[in-house]
């Protein structure tokens, strides 16, 4: 999350008198509490898909939350831009989502799955979508006018007087689990007494 995000984030929390909302604009390996958070939740948030994010997940949170998508890619224009910059499609979605199930399932966590469909909507100006996708591809070392060329064309279906206007409807799934840490306060972030997945 950028500075600006979080000032966004602030200013909304303030207008709906969410007093006691605080945040940290850290790396999350290095987010502390004073006492275990009522809930962990994660946002197709790729560090959290693996042992040791469900187990920094478990240590913050009296209950856990993964959300990720279940079903194609909702915006149009991104699988094409993945295989035309890194010749390759996106990560399956739901793949992960039943990889992070089944794992939870056989640490014996008991997770419960839920599915949302949501409809989504995007009307943004072109150049402000160009200069996010060309950073976000820089992440894969694809760089230089090629991939803004790229990325011109798969969006100009999708333009109108400047702006990049589409909508429709997008599926998460939603997996929940009981943590089960019953720590002191102050301990919260560090090792916890329930046993981690793939533990006793």
């Amino acid at each position: 999350m950028t500075g600006a995000a979080m000032l966004i984030l602030q200013g909304e929390a303030r207008m709906m008198s969410l007093s006691t909302l605080t945040m940290q604009h850290t790396c999350w390996k290095e987010i502390k509490a004073h006492k275990p958070f009522d809930l962990a939740l994660a946002a197709c948030f790729p560090p959290a898909l693996c042992p040791d994010g469900i187990s920094r997940m478990e240590g913050l949170g009296k209950k856990c939350a993964l959300l990720l998508p279940a079903g194609e890619q909702g915006l149009p224009w991104v699988k094409n831009l993945w295989k035309d910059l890194c010749d390759r499609y996106p990560f399956s979605g739901p793949r992960q989502l039943q990889t992070s199930f089944n794992y939870l399932t056989a640490a014996g966590r008991r997770p419960d799955l839920l599915h949302i469909t949501a409809p989504f909507s995007v009307d943004l100006p072109f150049e402000h979508m160009l200069d996010f996708y060309a950073d976000y591809f820089t992440l894969f070392d694809k760089t230089g006018p090629r991939v803004r060329a790229v990325i011109q064309r798969e969006m100009e279906p999708f333009t109108n007087e400047g702006r990049v206007q589409t909508r429709g409807e997008t599926c998460f799934g939603l997996i929940c689990w009981d943590s089960g840490i019953r720590l002191p306060a102050g301990m919260c972030g560090g090792k916890n007494d329930a046993p981690g997945p793939g533990h006793g």
